[in-house]
């Protein structure tokens, strides 16, 4: 679309991903510019083929402004409508670029590209993990989706799809998993099926489901602690010694931040935090889950819609004195 607004002839070079001519056709619509679509015909002078779908009697007559998009072009005629893009431009080189006819003319690959005035050669460039990832945000971006839930989704979404990379397949088996019911993305069984119904075969299905886990939700259980070591910092005791255990030497930690979750439990418990505080209970839910990942087993769809709750209220909640 840049190259198009600035006036340039357009051949694009590669298979293009589905709904690209559309895509293109939509944006110029915006812009209040037709897009013109004529199919080549082996048979016919390409100059010959633009005269008649632009219905002008005379050769020395110019093509009316706008888009011109030819498909169907075959290798053995590529270069031929390569010189036509370069004329083109040519001719109409000291006109504004809204007042010239300009041509996209999708190309298969090889061939002998043609120079010229505004002439832009534009190189389909396969799919990479990156292209699936914008395409996954952009997704829950428009569906206002947020928080641990939708996270997950684009993580596991991204690593289904890249599997199928670079074909333009990856495109559809993203948008399979990114409309997956959220129990298919925390249940084994569940995310063995649907991947079963995308065409895929996974071996070790728990396996892969908990590695996707273990990247995310610990994350997400490391920003929490770190929210409620800040939100509650008076109630920590710094320095803390934790002494030697199972071969491993005593140490002294020197900053609340380092606290791991086992000793943020222990300290509230010997402060005489009530056993069913919100705090302290949130506190040992994030212990049990991480230990759990840390076994190699996946969270269930409870474990991480009450990891996405938040931390505001608890944090809120406990900082209250005790006898309130």
């Amino acid at each position: 679309m840049a190259e198009l607004a600035d006036g340039r002839q357009c051949l694009p070079v590669g298979a293009a991903p589905p709904g690209f001519r559309r895509a293109v056709e939509d944006a110029l619509a915006v812009r209040q510019i037709r897009l013109r679509l004529v199919y080549d015909d082996p048979v016919l002078d390409p100059w010959g083929l633009l005269r008649r779908e632009a219905e002008l009697p005379r050769a020395e007559e110019r093509l009316p402004s706008g888009v011109w998009w030819v498909d169907g072009v075959e290798a053995a005629r590529a270069e031929a409508w390569s010189e036509v893009a370069r004329t083109l431009g040519e001719a109409m080189r000291h006109d504004a670029p809204h007042r010239r006819a300009l041509m996209v003319v999708p190309l298969p690959p090889g061939g002998s590209p043609v120079t010229g005035l505004d002439l832009a050669w534009l190189h389909a460039e396969p799919l990479d993990r990156v292209d699936l990832e914008v395409a996954a945000r952009y997704a829950v971006t428009a569906a206002e989706c947020h928080g641990t839930l939708a996270r997950l989704r684009v993580e596991l979404s991204v690593e289904m799809a890249s599997a199928r990379l670079p074909a333009t397949r990856a495109l559809d088996t993203l948008d399979h998993w990114m409309g997956a019911p959220d129990d298919a993305l925390c249940d084994p069984v569940r995310f063995l099926c649907h991947a079963r119904a995308d065409g895929a075969e996974p071996t070790l299905a728990e396996f892969d489901l908990w590695r996707i886990h273990h990247a995310v939700l610990l994350d997400a259980i490391e920003r929490e602690r770190l929210v409620i070591v800040r939100a509650n910092r008076g109630r920590w005791r710094i320095p803390y010694d934790i002494p030697e255990n199972e071969g491993r030497p005593a140490k002294r930690v020197r900053a609340a931040e380092l606290l791991e979750l086992k000793h943020l439990c222990l300290q509230l418990r010997q402060s005489g935090e009530p056993l069913h505080s919100p705090l302290l209970s949130r506190l040992q839910m994030l212990r049990e889950m991480r230990n759990a990942l840390s076994h190699l087993e996946p969270a269930s769809i409870a474990e991480v819609s009450a990891l996405q709750v938040g931390t505001a209220r608890v944090g809120s909640a406990a900082t209250r004195p005790s006898g309130a």
